[in-house]
């Protein structure tokens, strides 16, 4: 006896398909829409924000300041959502390097730390070696990550359409 919502699993499955092959066709035009969706939520939550800052007398300017601050952002990245992303890379990139640089400074100079100290230098290599890596190529760590999601997704929809179709035990 199959699921009488089998038809709804079936159509998850099939949707997760149309995005994870639209992902992997296209990762990097996906991510900049990704990333200008990401800057319209924060233009709507900075109406929320401002909005609900005249209803909050407490905390009026807290909120009031948030939600320009979420707004400008917002409005920023929806302008240049490719030249959001190339930003975020290169901090990611900083990040990750600085990061990196002070677990091996940490690893090495704790003396009481053993495995857990080894574990934290490898950390922090894999850090460096992934910043150097952000730096030198940018473009292709982000298709890569974009890629890896695809195929996250696609293998998600898969697995939806095989339990649409799946008896259940009576």
């Amino acid at each position: 006896m199959k699921n009488p919502s089998w038809w709804l699993i079936l159509l998850q499955g099939l949707v997760a398909i149309a995005f994870g092959l639209a992902i992997l066709v296209w990762p990097i035009k996906s991510l900049v829409a990704i990333t200008w969706l990401v800057g319209v939520f924060l233009i709507l939550e900075s109406i929320i924000l401002i909005l609900g800052s005249f209803f909050n007398r407490e905390n009026f300017a807290g909120l009031f300041i948030l939600g320009i601050v979420f707004g400008a952002f917002g409005l920023l990245i929806r302008g240049n959502p490719e030249e959001t992303l190339r930003v975020l890379v290169v901090l990611f990139a900083i990040w990750s390097i600085v990061s990196g640089i002070i677990q091996m400074i940490v690893a090495v100079t704790d003396k009481e730390a053993s495995e857990a100290g080894q574990v934290s230098l490898l950390g922090g290599i894999f850090s460096l070696i992934v910043g150097i890596f952000l730096f030198a190529y940018p473009v292709a760590t982000v298709g890569l990550s974009q890629i890896i999601f695809g195929l996250t997704i696609l293998v998600f929809g898969f697995g939806s359409i095989f339990r649409a179709f799946k008896p259940r035990s009576a």
